[in-house]
């Protein structure tokens, strides 16, 4: 197997790269190209679910799950975003990337293959999760703007959500990410992890309670807003 890297590119004042390492197969679809699926996290199939393949912040192709884009370019850095469909919310990846965005680097011999994987739940059981973070002067942290009928986020500070009856987070977002708010199943406890801190920025407090510790655990009831308080320090 030949390594292939992942990498998701968050930018705060400055360029943060996150790598993972994607095996790429070699059975037989054209080399120098992206599959990407979708599922959902119990393992049904989904498909219909919009793909976006990015170069340079510019939208090139547009597909469905299953899709395959190929004639790609060898080394070139490609970006998947993956929406979401109805009532059916993204998650994860199923190599454990907990962001919609997935940086992809080709090393010409292979392809590589990614699988999205989403949550169904129905409306009647569904309710909102906003996580915000902004300075004490109420300015926020984190934006997302449509540019063209695509967005573009300028990323804030990186949160994670554990579902109920799990330690582990099963999907997260930067702060102002178009993906914000997360819809969760309502009347259940998730775990809210927000980053403690990135460069000369530092969690401060949660607004509503003035707690300083940046995990913590809720219990969702109706739509809900929970606002991070960061401070500056050099």
């Amino acid at each position: 197997m030949f390594p292939v890297i992942v990498v998701s590119i968050v930018v705060i004042f400055a360029a943060l790269m996150f790598t993972t390492f994607y095996s790429q197969t070699s059975l037989p679809t054209t080399p120098n190209s992206i599959v990407v699926t979708s599922s959902l996290v119990n393992g049904a199939s989904v498909s219909g679910v919009q793909v976006d393949l990015r170069i340079n912040g510019s939208t090139i192709k547009t597909g469905f799950t299953p899709v395959t884009f190929s004639g790609l370019e060898k080394g070139a850095q490609y970006q998947i975003v993956v929406y979401w469909l109805n009532y059916t919310y993204f998650r994860h990846f199923s190599d454990g990337n907990l962001n919609r965005y997935a940086t992809v680097i080709l090393n010409g011999s292979k392809y590589v293959a990614l699988n999205a994987e989403y949550e169904s739940i129905p409306a009647k059981d569904a309710a909102s999760l906003n996580v915000i973070a902004e300075f004490p002067n109420g300015t926020q942290i984190g934006t997302s703007d449509l540019v063209n009928g695509s967005n573009f986020h300028s990323p804030g500070m990186w949160v994670q959500i554990v579902p109920p009856q799990s330690t582990q987070a099963f999907t997260g977002s930067f702060t102002g990410g178009s993906i914000l708010p997360f819809v969760l199943l309502n009347h259940e406890n998730y775990t809210i992890q927000m980053s403690a801190g990135y460069q000369n920025l530092h969690f401060l407090y949660w607004k509503d309670d003035q707690s300083k510790d940046p995990t913590r655990t809720i219990a969702l009831s109706g739509n809900a807003t929970y606002i991070a308080v960061f401070s500056t320090q050099n």
